[in-house]
Formats: structure tokens, sequence, C-alpha cells
């Protein structure tokens, strides 16, 4: 995977220095929140929602990204989503992909 802004740790703009495999081991939850996939995929499609609501997002993009999330949600249900140990967590392992 090529580097750039959109596949970071959150915390890589504080930390400078490449974290070691290890801390990437104990830093990542995502084998234990993985198990949140619903309540992560219902408050991202909340939240369009409300965007698309205030005209933040426009009506066609918010039917994109509801349409990528029940993509993503199917693919975990058929278990052919791949949880990244790298994103940490459910919810940047949703949006990472």
């Amino acid at each position: 995977m090529a580097k750039n802004k959109y596949n970071q740790a959150v915390w890589s703009k504080r930390i400078k220095k490449k974290s070691s495999l290890l801390f990437q081991e104990i830093g990542s939850s995502i084998n234990v929140d993985k198990r949140l996939f619903r309540e992560d995929i219902m408050g991202s499609l909340a939240h369009i929602e409300m965007l698309s609501k205030q005209k933040i997002i426009a009506p066609r993009i918010k039917n994109k990204i509801s349409k990528g999330l029940k993509k993503i949600e199917k693919e975990i249900l058929q278990n052919k989503f791949f949880f990244n140990k790298k994103h940490e967590d459910i919810h940047m392992n949703i949006e990472k992909r």
C-alpha cells in the first residue's frame, strides 16, 4: 500500500517515528471491537444523513457514501472484509476501505 495522508494512523501527525510492530500489535483494538461494525456503520449513516440535511454534502455524495457503507457491511457479514491491525479500530478500518 502506498503511503499517503489517507492511510496513516490517527496519531501519525503527532508522532513522527515509525511505530514498531509490537506497538502496532498492542495499540490495535480491531480484534476486540470488530464486532461493533454495525454500530459504527449506523453512526456513519446517521452522520451523512445530518450532513446532507444541513446541505454540507450533496444528495448524490450522501447516496454514494451510504451505498459504500452498505457494501462494506455486506462484505463483513460474508467474511470478505479484511481487518487490518494497522488501522487500529473498527471505525478506521471501515474508513480506510
